[in-house]
């Protein structure tokens, strides 16, 4: 057998191996040599494209092949943390492009202590908003995008688990953007100035082009929004907005699910759906 089919049969049959398995033990196999190296992230590329479907990468997030940029941006991991003095207004973007026409529940933890002023928000971005490439590339945006500094044509939403608020930009009403905010019918949770809060979890569900949202502590316990947006793009990129805030602040992403978590008490939920304030403009002066 010549040189040439014994390396051609070789490759065939790391091929085949490398079929058969995990992620880990791939991406050791693939250091072996530079042919079996392109041939394993191949395959850890199809991979990812076949489990994976319906998200993927923001365009420019990350380095590498097409599944480590994904696997980057799916990667439980610290986005704020802030502890001291004024945080500027800003947007942190998970990284991860969703199909809204399928379902996804992302999952956050929060604590937020000594805030004299502002809350997190969590929520998304269309991801047709054209950005920076360095702000692509670093996940970070120096503007809050749900309440102000948008660019036309930007659609954000965004909601504080802790007071219930909401924001929206770009709803176009009459032809023309605007900015609105509303208030869940939750009550308020906990008391964000005291010395130190507990941690709590809050998300939101991602289907059928349906926007609810969520929060509960970390005994699992959990309540919902119901439907409070439709007609999402189709495409959106989750986030967490900052603006005006003072204060110690901690925000980790947890995790992305196909489905959303069982509410507590299904009854009670119920009763605190919708808003308890409609939209209106924001700020409030944008009506003058």
């Amino acid at each position: 057998m010549s040189s040439q089919k014994n390396m051609a049969y070789h490759m065939e049959l790391c091929g085949e191996i490398a079929e058969f398995l995990d992620m880990p033990t791939l991406t050791r196999f693939g250091g072996c040599a530079r042919g079996v190296h392109l041939m394993a992230t191949r395959v850890a590329d199809d991979r990812a494209h076949r489990w994976f479907q319906g998200v993927w990468p923001a365009p420019g997030w990350g380095r590498g092949p097409y599944w480590k940029r994904l696997a980057d941006a799916l990667q439980p991991r610290r986005l704020v943390l802030t502890y001291r003095g004024a945080a500027p207004d800003c947007t942190f973007l998970v990284g991860a492009v969703l199909n809204t026409k399928l379902e996804w529940f992302l999952e956050f933890e929060m604590t937020v202590s000594k805030a004299g002023n502002g809350t997190p928000c969590l929520g998304l971005v269309d991801a047709s908003t054209q950005l920076p490439p360095e702000q692509l590339q670093s996940g970070f945006v120096p503007r809050d995008m749900s309440r102000r500094g948008s660019r036309a044509g930007e659609m954000a939403v965004s909601f504080s688990p802790e007071w219930g608020r909401v924001f929206a930009s770009s709803l176009v009403q009459s032809g023309q953007k605007c900015y609105r905010t509303a208030t869940l019918n939750w009550a308020s949770l906990g008391d964000s100035t005291a010395t130190w809060n507990e941690t709590i979890k809050a998300g939101f569900l991602i289907k059928d082009r349906q926007l609810t949202f969520y929060r509960g502590n970390m005994g699992g316990q959990w309540r919902s929004s119901g439907v409070i947006l439709e007609d999402l793009p189709d495409e959106v990129v989750p986030a967490v907005f900052m603006s005006s805030f003072v204060g110690f602040a901690r925000v980790n992403f947890s995790n992305l699910w196909t489905s959303p978590p069982g509410v507590s008490c299904i009854h009670c939920d119920k009763l605190g759906h919708g808003f308890s304030s409609d939209w209106c403009s924001w700020p409030p002066s944008s009506n003058k």
